[in-house]
């Protein structure tokens, strides 16, 4: 089964207006690295996270979106914007979608130029791989809980196993 995938072309007016980007959703094991990733920087980032609801769990964490990026330190930060961006290509000919160049080269040779390109392509590229975060959810709702408690002890109704969870 092929990877999922989406083409993206930039509808805003400006520099970079119709011009296209493939973003291919990464495989199942780098996936799962880049999302234990973003979620243990969450965790080293603390109670620094404002807007995250204790009982909207790893979703809540979701839909917060790229936001959750700015709450990192600026070198995981890069790192994990940088592995996200791997996913991307720019697509230089509307005629022929298998030339594909990489994002860092398409953007450090000028092939896009408007500023507000790697901010819409970035958000994209994020919400394709979201999914990983909303079923992942059951498993790190506890931990989040904790987190968010300032308490190693579950609150007292909070679920424990996958089995209650369920329920």
């Amino acid at each position: 089964m092929a990877l999922r995938e989406k083409i993206i072309t930039i509808e805003a007016d400006g520099e970079d207006k119709g011009k296209r980007f493939r973003i291919r959703r990464m495989n199942a094991i780098d996936g799962d690295r880049w999302g234990c990733h973003c979620i243990k920087a969450l965790v080293e980032a603390g109670k620094n996270i404002h807007g995250l609801n204790p009982d909207d769990g790893l979703a809540g964490v979701a839909a917060m979106g790229i936001e959750l990026l700015n709450n990192m330190a600026r070198d995981q930060m890069d790192d994990l914007n940088d592995r996200l961006m791997e996913c991307v290509k720019f697509l230089p000919n509307d005629k022929d979608d298998s030339i594909e160049i990489d994002w860092k080269h398409a953007g450090n040779t000028g092939q896009f130029t408007d500023l507000k390109t790697p901010g819409v392509i970035r958000s994209e590229a994020f919400s394709l791989h979201v999914d990983f975060f909303k079923g992942a959810q059951p498993l790190f709702y506890r931990l989040f809980t904790m987190l968010l408690m300032g308490s190693s002890d579950p609150a007292p109704d909070t679920a424990t196993s996958q089995s209650e969870l369920a329920s």
